[in-house]
């Protein structure tokens, strides 16, 4: 007991210079001078923490300068990478649209043409989508019109019937599409169209004789062959058709088929697209034949 109570006077002086060091440091000198063994060097622990600290701060610096500052040419060029993403103007956009739309109109008018066997009937409206396509959008829109259309078919109904529709309708829709989208009279775009009517008709033929595995030509001249021969017979003409003559028999009769079609497509479609607000340029005799029709309905 006398030896517990004899070390627990220096161990309170110890307890009071460790509280009272931040305060007090003579008092800690005092107290390491009367009982070394006991009361620690605060003075170099201290030392020894703002060296560490020094060093730490040391270090960080040389690493800051060793790390090479990021400059403009490292970071991402943001604008750069905008620049490259194609914008479209709300313009594209909506003639986008509208070649869909019209490619999906005019390929289900075929399917439902070609399905209840209506082609006839609908013949002289089935371009109509193809034709409105390159008035509001101009040669190309019609062009883009007749290709999706195409595709559509090819997906719908088989090689066939695309092909069909492009020699009956689609080559004379984009020529009509074309030439009425560049304002083009119709004393051009008349014999055009009925050459492209023709050019489609040998197209048609020759798909027919393709499939059928017969050649349609040698009969379609054999039996004008019969009928030029008939009619030589009632005139009282004397000798057979040279193969020139059946030859261009068969051609005009084209041509003078392709032509009425023509006139009576513009005919109709200055009707129609007139009502739709994309009038076509119509000779004077035209304009004055329906403006006297409407002041007749009007009465």
């Amino acid at each position: 007991m006398a030896t517990c109570k004899g070390l627990e006077q220096p161990l309170r002086l110890h307890g009071r210079a460790l509280h009272s060091y931040s305060s007090s440091p003579q008092l800690a000198h005092k107290l390491s001078s009367r009982t070394p063994g006991l009361v620690p060097d605060f003075r170099s622990q201290k030392n020894l923490v703002s060296a560490a600290s020094s060093s730490g701060q040391a270090e960080e610096q040389t690493l800051n300068q060793s790390e090479p500052e990021a400059g403009p040419e490292d970071e991402p060029s943001v604008s750069g990478q905008e620049a490259e993403i194609p914008l479209y103007s709300l313009e594209d956009t909506r003639r986008l649209v509208e070649t869909a739309m019209m490619a999906a109109v005019g390929g289900l008018a075929y399917v439902l043409a070609t399905t209840l066997k209506l082609e006839g009937y609908m013949g002289y409206f089935l371009p109509l989508p193809v034709v409105l396509s390159g008035m509001r959008a101009g040669p190309t829109g019609a062009r883009k019109t007749f290709t999706a259309t195409i595709f559509l078919l090819l997906v719908l109904l088989g090689p066939l019937q695309a092909a069909s529709y492009i020699f009956q309708h689609g080559i004379l829709a984009v020529v009509l599409g074309a030439l009425w989208a560049w304002r083009a009279a119709w004393a051009v775009s008349i014999p055009l169209a009925a050459l492209a009517k023709v050019g489609g008709t040998l197209g048609g033929i020759a798909l027919a004789c393709l499939t059928l595995h017969e050649n349609l030509f040698a009969v379609l001249l054999n039996n004008v062959y019969s009928l030029v021969d008939q009619l030589a017979a009632f005139v009282g003409a004397s000798g057979a058709p040279s193969p020139a003559v059946i030859v261009c028999v068969v051609g005009s009769m084209l041509v003078v088929n392709a032509l009425i079609y023509a006139v009576l497509m513009h005919i109709l479609y200055a009707i129609l697209l007139s009502n739709l607000g994309h009038p076509i340029p119509v000779p004077s005799f035209v304009t004055n034949f329906l403006r006297k029709r409407q002041l007749g309905g009007n009465s």
